[in-house]
């Protein structure tokens, strides 16, 4: 039977906090890219609900997706962007003294259930993503007292084969008199909190579609 990641990460950690050697080997675990994975369909939202794809608002939802927007003198390169395997490049090591590293070490490690959330050293700051302080993305993040973040990765598997998550999306928001407020887009290692729903207002559109990044043991 697989054991869970959650398993291992828990088990080198102890290990290694002890100074001793972790569950896999003397040597590192490598896990290298397979796949993207498209976990959900494309799904576009106004404060009426789901918008549906027919034929009648086909050209609209286009439009919406490949529009690019500005406030004032900023020029956002807002397309609607879906993943191609490019976004695999990196890949996991687990050493046996308990450090893991995915593009950057990983510096924390956060367990939720049969998910692990992996933080990066890499911070951004609140003003270049307001989302993060939102209800947007189902897995929050710690947000410092001086208003920085840390990138961080959703991880769910086994010993053998992990996923990370990866979000697009377009989130374009405007006040109840039509004036635009807001750009919001990307792709970012998390998942979607359909709960934020309640939030938009009734001029916004927002734009959502759920992947997976895989990795395996080879």
């Amino acid at each position: 039977m697989k054991r869970g990641i959650l398993y291992y990460i828990i088990t080198i950690l102890t290990l290694a906090s002890c100074g001793k050697e972790g569950p896999f080997t003397q040597e590192p675990l490598v896990m290298t890219f397979d796949s993207v994975q498209t976990l959900s369909p494309l799904q576009v939202y106004s404060k009426k609900g789901l918008i549906s794809q027919d034929s009648k608002n086909k050209t609209n939802i286009t439009n919406f997706l490949n529009n690019l927007y500005s406030i004032g003198s900023v020029n956002y390169q807002s397309k609607f962007i879906v993943p191609d395997s490019s976004y695999g490049k990196a890949h996991f090591t687990f050493y046996p003294d308990g450090k893991i590293t995915y593009a950057t070490p990983i510096t924390k490690v956060k367990l939720q259930d049969a998910t692990s959330i992996m933080q990066s050293p890499i911070q951004n700051s609140v003003t270049e993503d307001v989302l993060v302080t939102t209800s947007f993305f189902k897995y929050g993040y710690d947000i410092s007292a001086d208003n920085k973040y840390n990138y961080q990765y959703i991880v769910k598997g086994n010993d053998r084969t992990l996923s990370v998550s990866l979000l697009s999306y377009k989130y374009i928001k405007y006040s109840d008199q039509g004036k635009l407020i807001s750009v919001n887009f990307g792709r970012v290692h998390n998942e979607f909190n359909p709960n934020f729903l309640t939030n938009l207002g009734k001029n916004d559109t927002l734009a959502v579609q759920q992947f997976s990044l895989h990795y395996s043991v080879k």
